[in-house]
């Protein structure tokens, strides 16, 4: 049987290029997933990055580290990251994805992948986006009488994507 061991997944021996390179590709240093890897001490800072555990869904052997900035560089560097990668995975123009990501700022559950998607695939959809009724009744109904594409989101997320919506312009 395996023995369980702490991994930092490479971050405290990351140079400032690497670091640079993982934030302009997204932000994600690596995952671990129930294996005998467990999570394991991050470095407070490095070259103006900062790391942080996600997604460990309550297990110590279970997660994903991430970059946070620590400096005005690196915060520009991830949000660059989060662009390029708003461009690639939904087919947007640099200004589109930019305009995109800021409105997101603020907006509970706003990243969510399944959040932005809707987004940009009922972008067109301004007149019915007028007329959202909120969180609460109405908003299945709301979707049906503006036929607007199926989806699985709940009520709050669909908040989500008329603050993103009506914050993108």
């Amino acid at each position: 049987m395996g023995t369980y061991h702490d991994t930092d997944l490479g971050a405290s021996a990351l140079s400032k290029t690497e670091l640079d390179q993982i934030a302009l590709a997204g932000g994600k240093v690596g995952s671990i997933g129930f294996g005998y890897a467990c999570r394991g001490e991050l470095p407070a800072e490095r070259h103006g990055y900062g790391f942080a555990w996600v997604n460990s869904r309550g297990m110590g052997n279970h997660g994903a580290v991430v970059l946070t900035p620590r400096s005005t560089r690196a915060a520009e560097y991830l949000r660059q990251g989060k662009v390029r990668s708003l461009m690639s995975e939904h087919g947007l123009a640099y200004s589109d994805a930019d305009a995109l990501y800021s409105a997101t700022r603020g907006v509970k559950y706003g990243l969510e992948p399944e959040v932005l998607t809707y987004a940009v695939q009922t972008r067109d959809c301004r007149q019915a986006w007028a007329h959202f009724p909120g969180e609460g009744r109405g908003v299945r109904r709301w979707l049906a009488e503006w036929t607007m594409p199926e989806t699985a989101l709940s009520v709050p997320r669909l908040a989500a994507v008329a603050a993103v919506l009506e914050a993108w312009g």
